[in-house]
């Protein structure tokens, strides 16, 4: 009858999977209509379920101390409880289901047995939930509640997060440090007695060896922890695990494996203030962390002949395993230690030189390119040039551009891309000047990226402000704007026209495009320049829209436009014209841009720098900024500086400070003249034209 019984329910809910396999829509049976599940859900539902008595019913099983009664049985003992239980509607079946487990195994387990077991099953599969949640729900309700606590905790974890990578490399050091001293000294007597009880010589000598390894390896990450690598706190973290087990395992040194595993707890919680990818042994090492490395290490071998001074050297030493043998195990922890240095000194000499930093081929251009259009930084479209070097982000969705000249190392701008992978290329940037001994700046830097070039321990100096004209407020008309619309209307009145040519027809205009940058150069008696400004280069224009200014028929003055796919700002490059155009030809075509973009729902316009304006002039201000502010005032007979800014300031820009970043003491004087012949093409550049 039983098996009659179980046969008849599985044909029941095979028949029920089947149905909800077979018929999509609802079951009507009389007033009501059933929607079933879809047969998958079904399924998983049924395994879920399955699964969920399986396992409830395991931890009931376990608490029974000598349980008597086979597994599959009891557990078909526990399921009909829990339907009993269920249909009885007493809440939680409080009482029911303990009634029918305790009648139904009376004759296999002790009802003292049982009881126990049942009071510790509710405890665990209902008590210590709900007070699980119960903690959960207050600490939400505290949060919610208290903002201005919650606004400070986050403040301080803000600020503590800057001290993570360097506290957390200190103890690292300081752990490896720990690990040397200990593998270099002998053990005390009574854990050396424990020892012999409970660890196998074997053991015991291993684990010595790979303690001082550990210890070694500490040393070295710490490094990378400064650094911020994600790799080194992998390794930490394993390390610190591993030299917790070695510390245990080598003379039951539990003061070492505590502190190791209070670390590598801590270093869990600070996962994320880990983030950069570059491989661990690419970081570079300065002269002051090698000879930190190499005095612990020498400061381990003078320890371990202090603490064996009585011990006379011999041969045999090496090869004496037992016990009470502590000098033969401390200097085979020093060989390791040894062996280790030389294969990273081997790895060092050995590491493949750096790459050839050559321009940029098409098809890198054309990666940038789409780089570039998908932010709003239209500044990036200078590393269309082809002049200067690129650096792509490990995802392909950020790119660096840069210069070299003597020993500094200038980008342009900041990275482009999104802010995750910007940060880890000027990281991994500075990583490649640091490799090559060189001089670290970043040109033209906005000061929304400060932050990260602090963090990076870079100085900001102030190079100017940027002329930026918010579009959605521009208009020729009122009184303020009489100037500008005067002039839009006299060089129409001249027979001035307004056009933008479209990237696929530049080429067709390149002959009457180079025709009017020749005479331009010519009339200001000037060469091209490179890096942070455009040059006509065919390659370069054929990749921007062109605006040109027709007088009649003629092309007289013409302006590479730099848009991005986002609309969030506009600019021109290259602004060139003929001796005869009218004279408000530059300036109407500036005005007419400004309006097409406009029009384009375009939000920003760039009119560019003016260099040296806005620098502070208080007697307590920086050096830097009062020099500046001197030649802003004095050196017009050098450069239009004054000129220059009262010109961008007829469009009632916002002035939007920008920077370079790099580090401090004479180095900025050498960056600037290096920038400088970046821009003119080489040193002979900075005397000319």
């Amino acid at each position: 009858m039983l098996r009659g019984i179980g046969v008849l329910g599985l044909l029941l809910i095979v028949g029920l999977l089947m149905l909800t396999y077979i018929r999509v829509k609802p079951l009507e049976i009389g007033p009501w209509r059933l929607k079933l599940p879809s047969g998958p859900t079904t399924l998983f539902q049924l395994f879920v379920s399955v699964l969920d008595i399986v396992c409830a019913g395991s931890c009931l099983y376990v608490l029974l101390s000598e349980p008597a009664v086979p597994f599959l049985a009891f557990l078909v003992v526990y399921a009909l409880a829990l339907i009993i239980g269920v249909t009885s509607h007493v809440p939680g079946g409080l009482g029911v289901f303990e009634g029918v487990m305790l009648f139904a195994l009376r004759n296999a387990v002790s009802a003292e047995t049982l009881t126990a077991a049942l009071i510790a099953y509710r405890g665990i599969y209902h008590l210590l939930p709900l007070l699980l949640a119960i903690v959960i729900l207050v600490s939400r309700e505290i949060m919610e509640r208290l903002p201005p606590v919650v606004g400070a905790v986050r403040q301080i974890q803000s600020w503590s997060a800057k001290l993570v990578p360097t506290v957390m490399a200190g103890l690292s050091f300081l752990n490896g440090i720990v690990l040397l001293v200990s593998t270099a000294t002998p053990a005390l007597a009574a854990r050396l007695h424990i020892t012999k009880v409970l660890i196998p010589l074997p053991i015991v000598e291993a684990s010595t060896v790979l303690a001082s390894v550990v210890g070694l390896g500490l040393l070295v990450v710490a490094r990378g922890l400064y650094r911020k690598l994600n790799g080194a706190y992998a390794i930490t973290l394993a390390l610190c695990v591993a030299g917790s087990v070695f510390a245990l395992a080598k003379g039951i040194d539990y003061e070492e494996a505590f502190i190791l595993l209070v670390t590598a707890t801590v270093f869990f919680f600070c996962r994320r203030e880990f983030y950069r990818r570059t491989a661990l042994m690419d970081s570079p090492f300065t002269l002051g962390w090698i000879v930190s490395i190499f005095g612990a290490v020498a400061g381990m071998y003078w320890i371990f002949l202090f603490s064996y001074k009585h011990v006379e050297y011999a041969h045999m030493l090496w090869w004496q395993f037992e016990y009470d043998a502590e000098a033969s195990r401390s200097l085979r922890a020093g060989l390791g230690v040894t062996i280790g240095l030389f294969f990273l000194g081997i790895n060092r000499l050995l590491h493949p030189p750096s790459k050839r930093h050559d321009l940029p081929f098409a098809d890198d251009l054309d990666r940038a390119e789409i780089i570039v259009r998908a932010q709003d930084d239209v500044d990036g479209n200078l590393a269309l040039m082809g002049d200067k070097q690129m650096l792509f982000s490990e995802g392909g969705d950020a790119v660096l551009m840069y210069g070299i000249n003597g020993s500094s190392w200038v980008a342009l701008g900041d990275p482009i891309g999104p802010s995750s992978s910007a940060a880890e290329l000027a990281w991994r940037f500075r990583e490649m000047a640091d490799r090559e001994s060189g001089r670290i700046a970043f040109y033209q830097t906005r000061s929304e990226t400060l932050p990260l070039y602090l963090d990076m321990g870079l100085t900001p100096m102030k190079l100017g402000e940027e002329a930026v004209v918010p579009l959605d407020g521009f208009s020729l008309q009122g009184a303020k704007r009489k100037g500008l619309r005067y002039k839009v209307n006299h060089a129409e009145r001249e027979g001035l026209s307004f056009e933008i040519l479209n990237r696929d027809a530049v080429s067709t205009w390149l002959d009457a495009l180079e025709a009017i940058s020749d005479r331009w150069l010519a009339l200001k008696a000037t060469r091209e320049k490179r890096f942070s400004l455009g040059s006509f280069e065919p390659h370069y224009l054929k990749r921007f829209d062109v605006a040109v200014a027709r007088h009649g028929h003629n092309l007289v003055a013409f302006a590479t436009v730099m848009t991005t796919d986002t609309r969030a700002e506009a600019s021109v490059d290259l602004m060139r014209y003929l001796p005869e155009a009218p004279d408000s030809t530059m300036m109407f075509l500036l005005i007419k841009l400004i309006l097409h973009f406009k029009s384009q729902a375009y939000r920003r316009f760039i009119l560019g720098m003016a260099p040296l304006s806005g620098l502070e002039t208080h007697p307590l201000a920086p050096l830097w900024h009062r020099y500046g502010h001197l030649i802003y005032n004095r050196g017009e007979r050098f450069y239009n500086f004054q000129g220059l800014r009262e010109f961008k300031s007829k469009f009632d820009p916002v002035w939007e400070p920008r920077y370079l970043a790099t580090t401090g003491g004479i180095n900025p004087l050498v960056v600037v003249k290096d920038i400088a012949a970046l821009i003119g093409g080489g040193m002979p550049g900075l005397f000319r034209k």
